[in-house]
This record gives structure tokens, C-alpha cells and sequence, in this order.
């Protein structure tokens, strides 16, 4: 039900059409009829990226997406990810992928634009970090601990998320450091009533050190080994 923009084609024949909002349509044929019966019909999100001026099929097969509102990047995988006006994706006419893996747009707003990959991965999306603020963060063989002012989260190595009596235990309360010892105990400066905390990932076991047993104060910030 969305009005048809353009349309092109990758090597194997596939036909892919954009649209007016969000959505692109892939044609994929299985015989040279025109019937109906002759190809299938996939449907991509293009998220907030609509008005699709053009887009281009990689050899790697990336589809590249250039809307007069944003630019969307599909992946080989169908992974979407998308770029807005902020990082000057607006009123896009053509884009390219190079050999490095930059990408390249031309814009009728911003002239060219050039997005190159970084050094570093974010986990940000995958795990559902965006728009939190973190203290610090520290890992061990299995898990990333990372602290914030309401308290503690644990991910696995693939970002899944972990709860424990530790999390449960510093649930709203504010972590400010944490490490890991060469003996692979996790130590947390709280700076709360709960001073510093001395995790065992391997027994679960939580210690507590206090004023009660030989801290000079429990608002601890900071913790070196």
C-alpha cells in the first residue's frame, strides 16, 4: 500500500523497489514469466528512513538506502541500521561502499558525506544500553559488571543480561568502581551504607566492608589493587 520512488537490481536479478515511507520490497524470480506466480515478494524496514530517492546493491550485497529523510544500511544478514540528519543523512541521491568499508553519500543538503568504521564496537544496541550513564565497568571470564548510580548490571559475554543476589543486593544503591583482582574476586566501591563489596563469582559468596570491620568510612569511590 505504499507508493513506489525507484528501483534497482543486484547481480543474481533480484529487483528491489523503494518507497515513499519505510518499506523496500525485494522481487526475488524463479522463472522468466511475468506472471505473478514467477517471483516472491520480501518486505525490508527501513525505520525512521523514508522517501527513497535511490539505493544500491553492493557485490557484498549491502543494500544501500538514500532517502530524502535518512540513510539506512541493510546488511547481507538483513541487520538494519540507520543514520539520520544529525550526522547529516538528508536529502540523499546516491551512496557507495568502498574497499576499506567506508561508506559514501552524496547529499543535495550536505554535499559528500563519508562514514567510516570505527576501531571499536559498542554493545550499546544488542544489550540495550543507549541512553543510560554508566561509572564503570570491569570483567572476568564469563562477565561484564558494569555500575551506575541505581545500581549493578551483569551481562555474559554475548550481552545477555545476568540477575544474582549481587544485582539484587544493589538494587538503587550507586556503584562507583569496580575491579577484578588477579584472584578473580570482583571488589565494588558502593558509596553507600553498604561500603565495599567483595564478590566470589564462583561461590556467590558477598562480603561487606564497613566501618564495623576496619573501613575508616563506607563511601568508598575508588578501589586499587
Amino acid at each position: 500500500g505504499q507508493q513506489m520512488y525507484c528501483a534497482s537490481s543486484d547481480a543474481a536479478g533480484n529487483i528491489y523497489i523503494g518507497s515513499y515511507q519505510n518499506a523496500v520490497a525485494k522481487l526475488t524470480f524463479h522463472s522468466d514469466s511475468t506472471d505473478t506466480n514467477a517471483f516472491d515478494v520480501s518486505i525490508m524496514n527501513t525505520g525512521d528512513v523514508s522517501i527513497h530517492n535511490t539505493f544500491t546493491v553492493t557485490k557484498d550485497g549491502d543494500i544501500l538506502v538514500c532517502g530524502q529523510r535518512g540513510f539506512a544500511w541493510i546488511d547481507p544478514h538483513g541487520h538494519l541500521r540507520t543514520f539520520d540528519e544529525t550526522t547529516g543523512a538528508a536529502g540523499l541521491n546516491n551512496a557507495m561502499k568502498d574497499y576499506e568499508g567506508n561508506l559514501w553519500l552524496a547529499s543535495a543538503s550536505y554535499g559528500v558525506i563519508k562514514y567510516s568504521p570505527g576501531c571499536f564496537q559498542s554493545p550499546n544496541q544488542t544489550a540495550g544500553l543507549d541512553g543510560l550513564a554508566f561509572n564503570t565497568i570491569t570483567m572476568d571470564e564469563q562477565y561484564y559488571y558494569l555500575g551506575m548510580d541505581s545500581g549493578l548490571m551483569i551481562y555474559d559475554h554475548n550481552w545477555n543480561p545476568i540477575e544474582n543476589d549481587l544485582t539484587r543486593l544493589l538494587q538503587g544503591i550507586r556503584v562507583r568502581h569496580i575491579i577484578t583482582d588477579r584472584d578473580g574476586r570482583i571488589w565494588l566501591a558502593t558509596y553507600s551504607a553498604h561500603g565495599t563489596i567483595c564478590y566470589h563469582p564462583e561461590t556467590g559468596i558477598i562480603t561487606d566492608f564497613r566501618a564495623e570491620n576496619g573501613m575508616e568510612d563506607c563511601w568508598t569511590r575508588t578501589l586499587l589493587e
